[in-house]
């Protein structure tokens, strides 16, 4: 392969590496797996009850009326149906206080680009306490409603049965809100999430204009070296510095240029070659 073009090929690998890599990092959510503050005991072992407006709930915000829980496992003295964490040792269950008819909505602003994709992930569980159904809300916010949707969880077993749930969406603003809330009417502890997630799901704008920028660089670099990296380009340019000289020569004027043109030509054909 041709020195320079080999050099080209490296050099856009690499920057599409560094824009991959950027799209990978952009993970929008914090502390999803509700592993902080990391407190538990002020509802009974293993339970953490946060009242709405609580503003304790590491990064998340406590909005509306009731209460919401965090269940540390295997502490919480349940019964094994409340075992284990997606990830982590804790979760949380939306479902709050026995028969509390409200409950609290769970929400996190977060960053976005507008008009670039994203996807949302999640975990949701029950317990066995009562059947499942469907009273997990989620939603996504931005200048307008992007996801609105009500999942009920899997039955659990001996364990939680934790069931993975993802929403591509594409961002309208700089900022979204995502909000996870309970709307059955009693503790059901059938409203359990974790590991809760946001991912750039295709390069942002701005990796795109690098990678751009970057090719189109590479491209004027490519160029410029083209001499001084391949030796198939410097036979090339030596025989078009030596066209002149042809014509000035004793060979006959009809065959100069032939002669020429075909060593240009079987120099191109090497350099596509590989020299």
């Amino acid at each position: 392969m041709c020195a320079c073009r080999f050099e080209l090929i490296c050099a856009l690998s690499v920057l599409i590496s560094i824009v991959n890599g950027s799209a990978a990092k952009a993970c929008s959510i914090l502390n999803g797996s509700f592993e902080l503050p990391g407190t538990v005991g002020n509802a009974g072992p293993g339970r953490e009850q946060y009242l709405a407006g609580s503003v304790d709930l590491t990064n998340w915000s406590v909005m509306g009326d009731g209460d919401i829980f965090l269940h540390k496992a295997p502490d919480i003295g349940a019964g094994p149906s409340f075992n284990f964490a997606e990830e982590g040792d804790f979760y949380l269950d939306l479902s709050g206080s026995y028969h509390n008819s409200a409950h609290a909505t769970v929400s996190q602003d977060f960053d976005t680009i507008p008009l670039a994709t994203f996807q949302l992930s999640f975990y949701i569980g029950s317990s066995s306490q009562q059947p499942p159904a469907a009273t997990i809300n989620v939603q996504l916010t931005g200048a307008a409603t992007l996801l609105n949707t009500t999942l009920t969880p899997f039955a659990a077993s001996t364990n939680i049965n934790w069931s993975l749930r993802t929403y591509s969406f594409v961002a309208d603003s700089t900022s979204t809100r995502l909000g996870f809330l309970d709307v059955s009417t009693n503790d059901d502890n059938t409203s359990f999430v974790d590991k809760v997630s946001v991912v750039s799901s295709v390069p942002e704008p701005s990796s795109l204009m690098l990678l751009a920028a970057g090719a189109l660089s590479l491209g004027g670099f490519r160029r410029t070296t083209a001499g001084r990296s391949c030796p198939a380009h410097r036979r090339i340019r030596a025989l078009q510095l030596t066209g002149p000289a042809l014509r000035s020569s004793k060979a006959p004027h009809s065959l100069q240029p032939a002669r020429h043109v075909n060593a240009v030509g079987l120099a191109m054909v090497r350099c596509s070659r590989g020299n």
